[in-house]
């Protein structure tokens, strides 16, 4: 049986690059004419997304087209999909295409450009990496609004040219204590990267530098590295430094506090909070990682809403297990949380934590968890924190007058939408 064929040029390409994309697809079955073909980009319309076309040819940069096999440039139309703020483009066939014909979507400059510089006149590609990122393509053979199953190219996003080196250490250590740091060689976008020079030299120092330690680093394949065992000999605030060798370019840690003896340590994590590149909701796997790995956090809590259309059972039960797999002693603590909607002045919006794994979502519209007052009855101050959120936000409002602080130990000032600050 004979199987249709995609694939994309280049096959790979670097986050943030603006060039030309090419997609080729050989159909297995005849099209006829007036089929129809509609290409879906899988962007969300974020800043950080593949950025969406124009179908308007006229445009000296940035658009969508197909070609037919002998050359035939086929306009796109923009068609709204559900659920998504950019359009798929819909391809009209003007000629029928044989078994085993070919068929090609070009992303970028226009057929007729005369900028022969793709970084003038093509498209950007997205600022996350992303392995095997997929392109579809529904096929409608006979042009009558069937679309099947689509076809899927594929395409590796990595990391762009070495921009940034960034020194993970803990705030507080002790003297003589060993410890451990993460190096991570960054893209102007945050993304991990070993595009650099091979020659690429990297020198660590510090401050009181122990005469036996001299440390040159190439940068990984991996785009980060760990280094292990390092110790203060005397009590102090420390810096790491590290140097590119070819570029001159210095980088350096956050201070560090060195103790004579100490038992104290400085956390850093969000108990409120999303990140925009991983939803927690849709990708909880992924957003862990995120957090634990790239933002090298050392706790998170997750914050879901508490309405069954927001968080189903079956994504709370996926949630609460990954928040059981994560959560690792001494590296990352994973918190089960969720954003409980009240009654507005009264109670107003929380953000409820759990400090134990395989807890219940409280969902406002049931009557055993209805109102604050059910559910600080039927739960223990150590076992459960209560954060006012949004207190200024209309609808979100909380006066202040119904205050427990036995579980509502912290009050959240500032976030990302603004300031509850009276």
């Amino acid at each position: 049986m004979r199987r249709s064929i995609c694939y994309s040029e280049p096959q790979m390409a670097r986050a943030g690059d603006i060039s030309t994309w090419t997609f080729h697809y050989t159909t297995s079955v005849a099209l006829t004419k007036g089929a129809k073909l509609k290409f879906d980009l899988q962007s969300f319309g974020r800043d950080i997304d593949w950025e969406p076309p124009e179908v308007d040819l006229s445009e000296e940069a940035n658009v969508i087209y197909g070609l037919m096999e002998k050359g035939e440039v086929i306009e796109a139309e923009e068609v709204e999909a559900p659920e998504s703020f950019i359009p798929q483009y819909e391809f009209t066939l003007p000629t029928p295409i044989k078994v085993g014909g070919k068929f090609t979507v070009i992303l970028g400059a226009p057929p007729k450009s005369r900028s022969k510089n793709s970084e003038e006149s093509g498209n950007r590609c997205q600022l996350t990496l992303q392995r095997r990122r997929p392109f579809l393509l529904y096929i409608d053979p006979k042009g009558k609004g069937n679309y099947e199953e689509p076809e899927t190219f594929s395409m590796d996003v990595r990391g762009n040219n070495l921009h940034t080196i960034k020194i993970l250490t803990p705030s507080f250590v002790s003297k003589n204590k060993r410890f451990d740091i993460t190096v991570r060689f960054e893209d102007e976008y945050g993304n991990l990267t070993n595009f650099a020079p091979e020659d690429t030299l990297i020198e660590l120092s510090y401050e009181h530098l122990r005469e036996n330690l001299n440390w040159k680093l190439f940068v990984p394949e991996t785009g980060f590295v760990t280094l292990p065992n390092l110790y203060f000999n005397e009590a102090g605030i420390y810096r790491i430094q590290l140097r590119n060798l070819k570029t001159q370019d210095s980088y350096i840690s956050a201070p560090i506090k060195c103790f004579q003896e100490s038992s104290q340590n400085l956390c850093w994590g969000l108990l409120h909070g999303e990140s925009e590149r991983v939803d927690s909701t849709e990708n909880i796997e992924s957003c862990m990682r995120h957090f634990r790995d790239d933002k090298t956090y050392n706790f998170f809590a997750t914050s879901c809403f508490d309405s069954i259309a927001e968080t189903s059972n079956e994504i709370w039960k996926q949630i609460s297990q990954n928040i059981q797999e994560f959560n690792e002693e001494d590296r990352f603590v994973a918190l089960l949380g969720l954003q409980y909607q009240g009654e507005p002045s009264k109670e107003g919006i929380r953000q409820l934590i759990y400090a134990k794994d395989n807890k219940p979502l409280l969902r406002q519209k049931e009557t055993k968890s209805s109102c604050l007052a059910k559910i600080y009855k039927t739960n223990s101050p150590k076992d459960l924190l209560s954060i006012p959120t949004f207190t200024m936000g209309k609808g979100f409002q909380f006066d202040f007058k119904e205050y427990n602080p036995e579980f509502e130990r912290v009050v959240e000032i500032y976030n990302a939408w603004g300031c509850s600050e009276r």
